[in-house]
């Protein structure tokens, strides 16, 4: 199963990451060169940054909980017995449940309401940016529930999944 997640899951999330941030630093490199150089920025840099900071972020923090190098308050998970930690994933999956299940529950709504939105300077349709949040929970409740029922690889705390 964890050779699953990360073919179909973790890789096109990853790389969408990586060419989100690669967008980001370049657009903020124009953005830095059209101020400081020609002395008028392009206003839609700082827009077009600012979404590509977001699928970034939001990607980035699924890739890096598949990996296992998110902060983690169960450093022990690794050398503990077989009911605590047992007991260590349960409760870090619930946590992690509560925090992402608002996204999943509230996306759609959150979506729609964008649909009938414009962004201000490059006019796209805001539900293109805002989408990615009920799918970056998605992907996280995912990836926490293979690692409460063992289904992904572990090589250690955060070694990751192989």
């Amino acid at each position: 199963m964890s050779r699953i997640l990360k073919r179909f899951v973790n890789r096109p999330a990853e790389g969408l990451a990586m060419l989100m941030l690669a967008a980001m630093l370049m657009l903020v490199l124009l953005q830095v060169v059209g101020r400081y150089v020609f002395q008028n920025p392009p206003p839609w840099t700082e827009e077009a940054a600012r979404f590509c900071m977001i699928w970034c972020g939001l990607l980035g923090a699924g890739t890096a909980f598949f990996h296992r190098a998110d902060p983690k308050l169960t450093k022990g998970l690794a050398s503990a017995r077989a009911l605590p930690a047992l007991l260590l994933r349960a409760v870090r999956w619930l946590a992690i449940s509560a925090f992402v299940l608002p996204w999943l529950i509230y996306g759609p709504g959150f979506v729609f309401r964008h649909w009938f939105r414009a962004t201000e300077a490059m006019n796209w349709n805001s539900a293109v940016i805002v989408v990615i949040v009920p799918i970056a929970g998605l992907i996280l409740l995912v990836y926490a529930f293979a690692q409460l029922v063992g289904w992904e690889q572990r090589s250690g705390e955060g070694g990751g999944a192989k």
